[in-house]
């Protein structure tokens, strides 16, 4: 049996990473976190992600493809192919990304490449190791030169811990994560309900950030422009 435990972001230690990452520059990045930190997505679910998917009206994102060693797979099973909630103040934050990202049709990544000008997404890689991790070390979560395991999937345990000390119901907590028992079906599909959507809301009180930003970029980007100082910044060339 593996004795490996992941490393657990706390809400504050969640502020701290979205704090470093709050700039113009790395308002992709900052998106991509707060999702990943909201959502409990799989990050090769998060990185397929397409503004089609995104369902307002219902108050969820559709899970519908994965993004995987460079290519769109099927996810990681059917049974995960289910949407996940998504909180009225989740929805902002990403109207605000897309009313500034120059990927904004519905057919367009919501977290594109910007070396492969919007033709793929960003490599799940490569933006946790120059972004993420970076971002994690003033947080308190890895210290610097810490070469153990840390990536988008930790703050999917940390979700799931979130809720637990927080009274979240387990069974609200399996269908939040999607995970499937032995004696449940895969192919067991359920609607994303109010208590989820609640139990999110949660999530975004504690990290302080429910209310609307107030200082995210309102200029928006042309697709043929970089975001730091006219050149692609080294991580989205993946």
């Amino acid at each position: 049996m593996s004795e490996y435990e992941a490393k657990v972001v706390s809400p504050q230690q969640m502020v701290a990473i979205l704090a470093k990452l709050d700039k113009p520059e790395t308002r992709l990045e900052w998106t991509l976190a707060l999702v990943h930190g909201a959502t409990a997505l799989r990050s090769e679910e998060c990185f397929a992600l397409k503004w089609c998917d995104i369902d307002c009206t219902n108050n969820q994102i559709l899970v519908q493809r994965a993004w995987s060693k460079g290519k769109e797979t099927g996810g990681k099973t059917s049974g995960s192919m289910k949407p996940v909630p998504m909180h009225p103040g989740l929805a902002e934050y990403l109207k605000e990304w897309r009313s500034v990202t120059p990927y904004s049709d519905e057919s367009d990544w919501i977290f594109p490449s910007f070396g492969k000008k919007g033709r793929i997404p960003r490599s799940a890689s490569s933006c946790g190791k120059d972004y993420l991790r970076p971002a994690a070390v003033p947080a308190g979560v890895i210290c610097e030169g810490d070469n153990s395991r840390f990536g988008w999937h930790n703050l999917r345990h940390s979700l799931a811990t979130f809720f637990g000390s927080n009274d979240v119901h387990p069974s609200v907590i399996q269908t939040m994560l999607r995970h499937s028992k032995q004696q449940t079906t895969l192919r067991y599909i359920h609607a994303v309900n109010d208590k989820q959507v609640e139990a999110q809301g949660l999530y975004l009180d504690a990290i302080e950030i429910r209310r609307k930003h107030t200082q995210a970029s309102g200029v928006r980007l042309s697709r043929g422009e970089s975001r730091v100082g006219g050149e692609t910044p080294k991580s989205v060339s993946a």
